[in-house]
């Protein structure tokens, strides 16, 4: 049996996604309620790992029953909710076919990150509020030089095999208490979008010029990171 899972989570009490001795983390918490509801062996796989702190709309994984499940599928949404934290919420459970991976099904991933315009105590858990100043026409005048396909190595935060994603949407949107940016790629790298938030404001605040920045992607610089903090960042789709 191979379900798929919705769920959503307030990532601020947890170490991340991925399992860890010893740490909360998401799919401990999950594997946990499973262990409730499930007779035999299962394993749960996550459609992508997240850092400590990182928040989730639409986090999607599934689960393989390799024993037998004691409720019915219909009620495996009420029973979990039932089991898990308030800062833990499954949104959708449904049968699939067993070549469904979570991981390696996965088409494209959104992520929002949120600069708030303010230090709201009531987003503050949710939002980045830099100290200093924002503009957002600044903000949208290279939104699209991070749209293609290319190897963003250099602005991640550890060594990776391969940097090559191809991102096909990069954009602000202005609210009276935020700035949200949306980014749409095949995959992402250790911490790719908290670095393309950062080098994004340090050229709002005059920092770093344009010309510096695609310095930088194309490897003719050395990426002296600024990387915004992870409870601004909320993964919200995953396109399969």
């Amino acid at each position: 049996m191979n379900i798929k899972i919705i769920l959503e989570f307030d990532g601020t009490n947890f170490e991340g996604w991925q399992k860890q001795k010893n740490k909360r983390t998401v799919q401990g918490e999950l594997e946990n309620a499973f262990k409730n509801l499930i007779d035999g062996e299962f394993k749960i796989i996550g459609c992508c790992r997240t850092d400590s702190g990182v928040h989730a709309l639409n986090y999607t994984c599934n689960i393989k029953i390799f024993g037998n499940l004691k409720v019915h599928i219909e009620k495996l949404k009420f029973a979990l909710n039932g089991l898990l934290s308030e800062d833990i919420y499954i949104k959708n459970v449904e049968l699939v076919d067993e070549h469904f991976n979570a991981r390696y099904s996965a088409k494209f991933k959104i992520y929002r990150y949120r600069i708030l315009t303010y230090p709201s105590p009531l987003l503050i858990r949710y939002g980045f509020y830099p100290k200093f100043k924002i503009e957002l026409e600044k903000l949208k005048e290279i939104e699209n030089i991070f749209i293609g396909k290319r190897d963003f190595r250099n602005i991640c935060a550890k060594t990776e095999k391969s940097g090559i994603c191809n991102v096909v949407e990069s954009y602000w949107i202005f609210n009276e208490n935020y700035y949200d940016y949306f980014i749409k790629a095949d995959r992402f790298l250790y911490k790719m979008v908290r670095s393309i938030v950062g080098l994004m404001l340090l050229y709002s605040a005059n920092k770093i010029s344009k010309e510096e920045i695609l310095e930088v992607l194309e490897f003719k610089r050395k990426f002296i990171p600024y990387i915004v903090p992870a409870k601004g960042l909320t993964l919200i789709e995953v396109l399969y």
